[in-house]
């Protein structure tokens, strides 16, 4: 189970890199983050079907809902077009490493608060270790800490900030969806529900932004070459319905840090070796500690 817990977050790390390749055939990061949900969306249809619970779809079982409760998918998708962007901007250990680092602060104020009625569990010793510990490492991976030092452009430093707020968001969005789930006593349902909330707001997006549907023929074009690149939905229902999955069996603390283990390894490997498109850059042992120093953080705030 542990091994299998880990593709899931090696299946984040994926998706952007995968997304990222879609964007450079389509230009428009919206495009590309509709047509990513929209297959994730199917997938996750076939899935609530599959375990009988499309009466939970039907409109009025969805009109019974809090109207709040919707947000998952605004949320959604505002984190992965953000991801998108990034992966191209800050490569891909810092689009994963930076979204961590907003969950675990903003994943500790809404455990100490109770917000969106999620419980209360109040900040401890080693809660407050785990956290210092993964902004060192953050500041460690992503250089934060010379780039006040680089002259041209503060925008690389401006990217890093907008990493924090996605992976605050996506805290915000995985609390807000486990509180749906609650009602309909189905994550899956839930999820599903978050990714027709994604697609719906994303159509509107791309029309209003007139993005370049001739584009997508462009990539359909691309021959079986890269056809890998149309996997990004398939990894996102495949990490959704994982963490439904292997919560129930292993608890939702070792499910996040083993997730997060494989996100950040294979992150690494990525731009290691410069896979899927990704810019490449050779990891230093430097970078290597900290990205173990980072584990421990998250265990010792998770555990």
């Amino acid at each position: 189970m542990a091994i299998l817990t880990v593709l899931f977050g090696v299946a984040v790390s994926l998706q952007s890199a995968v997304n990222a390749r879609l964007r450079s055939f389509v230009q428009s990061p919206f495009l590309t983050s509709l047509l990513s949900f929209a297959i994730g969306t199917v997938a996750l249809l076939v899935l609530t079907a599959w375990r009988g619970e499309l009466g939970l779809l039907s409109p009025s079982a969805l009109v019974q809902l809090p109207l709040w409760t919707f947000a998952g998918g605004l949320l959604g998708l505002t984190f992965l077009t953000v991801n998108i962007v990034l992966f191209k901007k800050i490569g891909g250990v810092q689009t994963a490493v930076l979204p961590i680092l907003g969950q675990l602060v903003m994943g500790a104020l809404i455990d100490q608060f109770g917000w969106i009625y999620a419980p209360v569990s109040e900040m401890t010793a080693s809660k407050a270790i785990g956290l210092l510990l993964v902004v060192c490492g953050v500041i460690v991976v992503t250089d934060l800490a010379f780039a006040a030092m680089k002259a041209k452009s503060d925008a690389p430093f401006i990217w890093k900030v907008v990493g924090v707020v996605a992976g605050m968001m996506s805290a915000v969005q995985a609390t807000v969806n486990g509180h749906l789930g609650s009602i309909l006593s189905s994550a899956v349902t839930a999820a599903t529900i978050s990714f027709l909330v994604g697609t719906l707001l994303l159509i509107v997006l791309v029309f209003v932004t007139k993005a370049p549907f001739a584009n997508v023929r462009v990539a359909l074009q691309a021959g079986p070459r890269y056809v890998w690149m149309w996997t990004g939905g398939l990894l996102g229902a495949f990490y959704v319905f994982g963490m439904a999955f292997a919560v129930p069996e292993i608890g939702a603390g070792q499910v996040i840090v083993f997730a997060l283990f494989g996100q950040l390894l294979s992150s690494a490997i990525i731009e290691h070796f410069g896979l899927l498109g990704a810019t490449k850059k050779r990891m230093t042992w430097q970078k290597v500690c900290a990205l173990v120093v980072m584990l421990v953080g998250v265990m010792l705030v998770k555990l």
